[in-house]
């Protein structure tokens, strides 16, 4: 009997089932932070030692930074240019119903530190639906 290797095609590319599995198994351990992490030059470990005596609230702050400066990705925002928009979300914060209301635009003022401004809009809205439960934690505190 012929030993085959059941394959499957994805966008183009051929997996073996134990490839699939192997990335299966990786993904599940790991969580969008990690890429935010990363890109830091920082690990969760590192990240939580360094709040290790920080209340909740600052910890969550930083890492809603974080999420931001990864988005912008070292684009500096030009607060005195009035054609450059900057991002922000505004959100319904009942801890029930907590949601995004909307993602505002300025252009030479802010509502929100600058720390927390996207250079695109496109990277604001899908910051907050990835990383809903940090944002959430943001701006409510431990929950």
């Amino acid at each position: 009997m012929e030993n085959t290797l059941e394959t499957i095609n994805i966008e183009g590319t051929e997996f073996i089932m134990a490839q699939l599995k192997k990335l299966t198994r990786k993904s599940r351990k790991s969580s969008p932070m990690d890429e935010v992490y990363a890109y830091h030059g920082l690990t969760k470990k590192q990240f939580n030692k360094r709040h290790k005596n920080n209340p909740s609230y600052l910890k969550a702050y930083d890492k809603e930074v974080l999420i931001v400066a990864f988005y912008n990705k070292g684009d500096e925002l030009d607060w005195s240019n009035s054609d450059e928009y900057k991002y922000y979300g505004y959100f319904v914060m009942n801890s029930d119903t907590f949601r995004l209301f909307d993602v505002n635009v300025r252009s030479e003022n802010s509502n929100a530190p600058s720390a927390l401004c996207f250079k695109r809009k496109s990277d604001a809205i899908e910051a907050y639906e990835k990383f809903f439960k940090e944002i959430k934690e943001s701006r409510l505190g431990k929950l």
